[in-house]
């Protein structure tokens, strides 16, 4: 078969530059593409191309190493660098803090009740307490998350 052009829509650029496509993946610190000695995928575009859907999103620090970094499964597509570390509590302050101290910040209210419904005490938070993530600041009313500083 002939090829025009190195970046021939049909074939992914590593099955064209002589490498045998992956036709899996697994999670893992770094995870690693089946079989053994396949193509490492060029970039986040290549791998998507290849099809792979390894089914639940990564636990946090997992990733797979490709061409321009690392990526992760998050469930339903692949995205680039290492799977987040969920915050598995809030703690209150001026401001307060996630613990872990190196879990992701929520980038909006719907994320930061995603990732934390409830918190540890469940207590509502007092006056002038609050939490930063992306979009601003929000509190903890003990039942929900609530924006701004605790009144």
């Amino acid at each position: 078969m002939t090829f025009t052009s190195p970046y021939d829509e049909s074939y992914p650029p590593s099955v064209l530059n002589g490498g045998v496509p992956p036709t899996g993946v697994v999670a893992g610190t770094p995870g690693y593409f089946t079989p053994a000695g396949s193509a490492v995928p060029a970039d986040i575009t290549e791998l998507r191309a290849l099809g792979l859907s390894p089914g639940a999103a990564w636990i946090a620090g997992e990733w797979v190493v490709i061409g321009t970094g690392n990526a992760h499964w998050n469930g339903t597509d692949w995205a680039m660098g290492i799977a987040p570390i969920w915050p598995t509590n809030a703690t209150a302050g001026t401001p307060g803090a996630f613990v872990p101290a190196n879990a992701t910040v929520p980038a909006n209210v719907s994320e930061l009740r995603t990732m934390l419904p409830t918190i540890t005490p469940a207590t509502p938070w007092t006056t002038g307490q609050y939490i930063v993530i992306t979009s601003g600041n929000f509190h903890w009313t003990g039942t929900d998350w609530s924006t701004g500083m605790a009144p």
